[in-house]
């Protein structure tokens, strides 16, 4: 069994509403220490299993008697129960008062631990409101409190950073022919080139749509549009397939060999990259049925370079500087 399933099992026996409240704080990579430090938390802030009205200790008396030494089917007095005793009128209006005062007490009681739990439960919703929202960099917060970042792979060595990266690349199908989509967050609508799109589906111009006057523009020049291509896109998956429809911009002059997937379908399928300690993506709500990326290739050439002999270049300086001829000129020259 694996830990993630231990955990779910532990959070079974806490109750719904302690279950719920941390499952909104750990994801299914936390530790077994993240989780009872949120329990202890969640605990130590509700008071739950706690009992918040501990009864005053009450001396229970007759009424008849005041005494408390007999019950009601022994008393002695019992036969005057019916009978009128003037004297014994202001004992009955003292014993009626102090049964309202109990009854006073009681009902402050509750009062005011009701009101304990509300504003509890106020600050707790406040506070994991606001903790749990995204949070926007701000120069003028207090820098006091610091903390390094959590590494999730090995750091490279310095000047090797580059080599950390990975593609955002994978492979879909479209048409019934494998094919590449860039998974691009900058870029904020989708597209494709005309040329490229022309080796996935041959007779797509028969089933454009027009377009608006919508002007775009790449990092090097202006983007030459035509009109949108509607198609739909397969991500293949052993537990099962997706599928995507997605409005392409079709590019006249783009020279891209992969279609790119923008952050208008990433944002509307819900398809989010995770980098932790394996890069994959996501698709909606089910986070467990992770893709993957293509691997990304670095090709490095080295040129040849030919050897160089050192005392023939040195005598060549020398004789030059001996004669006076113009650096500048090469020695074919």
């Amino acid at each position: 069994m694996s830990e993630f399933m231990i955990h779910r099992k532990i959070l079974r026996q806490c109750g719904d509403d302690l279950e719920h409240a941390v499952k909104r704080r750990t994801t299914e990579q936390s530790a077994a220490e993240d989780i009872f430090n949120i329990l202890e938390e969640a605990t130590t802030r509700t008071r739950i299993g706690s009992s918040r009205y501990k009864p005053a200790n009450i001396i229970r008396k007759l009424h008849i008697c005041q005494s408390t030494t007999h019950l009601a089917n022994t008393c002695p007095k019992r036969g005057e129960i019916n009978e009128i005793d003037i004297e014994k009128e202001p004992n009955v209006e003292k014993d009626d008062n102090i049964i309202e005062e109990n009854s006073d007490d009681k009902s402050s009681i509750f009062s005011e631990s009701s009101r304990d739990i509300e504003n509890i439960n106020s600050t707790f919703d406040i506070m994991e409101s606001s903790s749990h929202l995204p949070q926007l960099s701000n120069g003028q917060l207090d820098l006091s409190q610091m903390q390094d970042a959590q590494l999730m792979k090995t750091k490279p060595n310095r000047g090797k950073g580059y080599t950390a990266g990975n593609s955002c690349i994978t492979e879909v199908v479209i048409d019934n022919k494998p094919t590449k989509p860039l998974l691009d967050p900058g870029a904020f609508c989708s597209c494709v080139g005309k040329s490229f799109l022309r080796t996935c589906i041959l007779n797509f111009e028969a089933q454009m749509l027009p377009m608006d006057g919508i002007k775009f523009n790449s990092a090097s020049n202006s983007m030459k549009e035509l009109k949108i291509f509607k198609t739909n896109i397969i991500f293949t998956h052993i537990k099962g397939n997706l599928r995507i429809t997605v409005e392409f911009f079709v590019m006249e002059n783009c020279s891209s060999i992969y279609i790119i997937l923008g952050n208008d379908y990433l944002i509307i399928y819900g398809i989010d990259s995770h980098n932790n300690k394996y890069t994959y993506f996501t698709i909606g709500d089910n986070k467990r049925q992770r893709f993957a990326f293509l691997p990304f290739e670095r090709k490095i050439t080295v040129s040849k370079v030919a050897p160089v002999n050192l005392k023939l270049e040195r005598s060549k300086s020398e004789q030059l500087n001996e004669a006076e001829i113009s650096l500048h000129l090469t020695y074919s020259q």
